[in-house]
C-alpha cells in the first residue's frame, strides 16, 4: 500500500534556497516534480515520476525530470537507492532517518533497515584512513526470504565463504 502525505513545507523552502544558490527559481514545473516527489514514501524511478505525472494530467517532459531531479539530489532532499537499474531509483529523505537497503535480484524487493553496528565500522575506517565522509549509501544484493522459499536463491560459493 502507498503512503501518502501533503508535500513539506519545509521541502519546498529548502529547495527554493537552494536554487537560489545556483541562481535559480523555484518554477512551477519544479513545484509540481517536488510536490510528486513527496506525495509517496516508496522508492521511484525517473519513468515512474513522468508516468505519475502524466496520469494526473501534467505535461512535464522527461527532460525537464531528467534536469530537476539531479539538482534535487544535490539540495539534499532526494538521495538514489543501490540498485542496479540504468538510471537509478530514488527516494526522498526528508522525514526519513538514515537506512540502507538489501536488494532482491530475482523479485526486486527492497528492504530498508539499520544497522549501528555497520554505521560504527564505517566511522571507524573513515578514523583509519583520515577519511571525512559526506555520504553513504548501502546496498546488499541478494535473494529475499520468499524468493528463497521459492528456490530461486542460491548462495555462491563466494558467499558461503565469508
Amino acid at each position: 500500500m502507498i503512503r501518502r502525505f501533503r508535500p513539506e513545507p519545509e521541502a519546498i523552502e529548502t529547495f527554493r534556497r537552494y536554487l537560489e544558490t545556483r541562481g535559480l527559481r523555484l518554477t512551477r514545473d519544479r513545484r509540481t516534480i517536488i510536490a510528486e516527489v513527496f506525495a509517496t514514501h516508496d522508492h521511484f524511478s525517473m519513468d515512474d515520476l513522468f508516468v505519475a505525472l502524466r496520469l494526473k494530467g501534467e505535461r512535464l517532459s522527461k527532460t525537464t525530470l531528467y534536469r530537476n531531479l539531479p539538482l534535487l539530489e544535490e539540495s539534499g532532499l532526494v538521495r538514489r537507492v543501490s540498485d542496479d537499474s540504468p538510471n537509478g531509483r530514488f527516494e526522498h529523505v526528508l522525514g526519513h532517518p538514515h537506512h540502507d537497503h538489501l536488494i532482491c535480484l530475482r523479485c526486486g524487493r527492497q528492504i530498508e533497515f539499520s544497522s549501528d553496528r555497520i554505521e560504527k565500522a564505517q566511522d571507524e575506517v573513515c578514523r583509519q584512513f583520515g577519511f571525512e565522509p559526506v555520504r553513504h549509501r548501502l546496498g546488499i544484493w541478494g535473494y529475499c526470504r520468499d524468493c528463497r522459499r521459492r528456490g530461486s536463491g542460491r548462495r555462491t560459493k563466494a558467499l558461503r565463504g565469508r
